[in-house]
């Protein structure tokens, strides 16, 4: 990982020999941030550490607040001893970043992980298996350069930000809707081939099927239906703000029939009512893992597709 984010620092505790901090504290640090919560699994995939001295490491910047473990992820650990601890980022770690320029913000880090509910933590735990398994497939593969999103926010000019305030959302117009409609993408990255021009971006879904289609005759007004609407009709707002023109949406849901379900549930409603091949769908067990770069997913036309063709 870059070390633009390591500086010479010392984490105090009371009553406590104080915890020096390394390199590799940093990046731990700076991953947990990015996604905002992880596991400790993915921690030790991206930075290859041992497992056992990792989580030693782990528990001290938790001691000393630099890391915190949420509450609900606490409790079923208990219950369940065989499930890995998930981090969150906690004040002390966010003051640690203000200093190399990533801003501070005025959010309750700590508080914020103690809150966080049982759904929106496996919500943002899918996510950020998915980008982790991204990360991971472009090392498997040199030839392509991840660029998650704060290294967007680099290339393309924006904020630097912590993850709760990210600059991919916009707002967009929908026919028959009166308000602007706005779209938050679950993550944000892009690809770059080494060895052929091309720098491909990325907008992901993460679906865990609670997104319920209300039973209603404007479809418009169904959650999934008019997210897929909004982007299909997002480009030229896209490229305005972000210098993104073409992008592919990415949808990953728990199972093969939710993915399938959303593919003929909104194909009527884009395009020419054929769907549009920048809708991608997949459920998570069959592409997760270091080869998802190479893995098959199925488009809005019912097309089998790699993300690299």
């Amino acid at each position: 990982m870059n070390s633009d984010y390591y500086y010479e620092h010392t984490f105090t505790r009371r009553g406590k020999q104080d915890v020096v901090v390394q390199p590799r504290d940093a990046e731990i640090i700076v991953r947990v941030a990015k996604n905002r919560f992880i596991d400790s699994q993915d921690i030790q995939r991206l930075t290859g550490a041992s497992y056992r001295p990792l989580l030693r490491r782990l528990k001290l910047l938790r001691d000393v607040g630099a890391l915190i473990e949420p509450r609900s992820t606490r409790l079923r650990r208990t219950t369940n001893g065989t499930k890995p601890m998930v981090y969150g980022l906690g004040n002390v770690g966010a003051d640690y970043l203000s200093k190399v320029g990533v801003p501070r913000t005025n959010v309750d880090w700590t508080k914020l992980a103690r809150e966080y509910t049982d759904f929106k933590m496996d919500h943002t735990l899918l996510q950020t298996k998915v980008m982790v398994d991204f990360e991971m497939s472009c090392r498997k593969y040199p030839r392509y350069e991840f660029f998650d999103e704060w290294a967007l926010n680099r290339r393309l000019g924006l904020r630097r930000e912590l993850p709760i305030s990210t600059p991919f959302k916009w707002q967009t117009r929908l026919p028959h809707v009166a308000a602007p409609v706005g779209v938050v993408p679950d993550r944000t990255f892009a690809i770059s081939d080494t060895q052929e021009p091309g720098f491909f971006y990325f907008f992901v879904e993460a679906d865990r099927g609670k997104v319920v289609q209300k039973s209603t005759t404007q479809p418009l007004r169904r959650t999934v239906t008019r997210k897929h609407v909004a982007y299909h009709r997002s480009r030229e707002v896209t490229k305005k703000l972000f210098g993104i023109g073409a992008y592919r949406v990415l949808w990953v849901a728990l199972g093969a029939k939710r993915a399938e379900n959303m593919r003929t549930m909104t194909r009527p409603h884009i395009g020419d009512g054929q769907g549009s091949p920048m809708f991608l769908y997949e459920s998570h067990a069959n592409i997760a893992g270091d080869d998802i770069l190479t893995a098959e997913w199925t488009n809005a036309r019912d097309e089998r597709t790699r993300l690299v063709d």
